[in-house]
């Protein structure tokens, strides 16, 4: 994850990994970036499996 945009869109906070183009939300900043740490980690391990 090389560059992440954030965005306030009313009451929740929108992260996009710019990179793999995924987009995660959450009510606080902290909240969405774990959510997208999460769906990183479970792709990545994912990746790892097939090679």
């Amino acid at each position: 994850m090389d560059m992440i945009t954030i965005e306030r869109e009313d009451d929740w906070f929108v992260i996009t990994d710019e990179e793999t183009g995924v987009t995660t939300q959450g009510e606080t900043k902290l909240e969405a970036l774990l959510v997208l740490a999460d769906l990183s980690t479970r792709r990545e391990s994912r990746r790892l499996r097939r090679e």
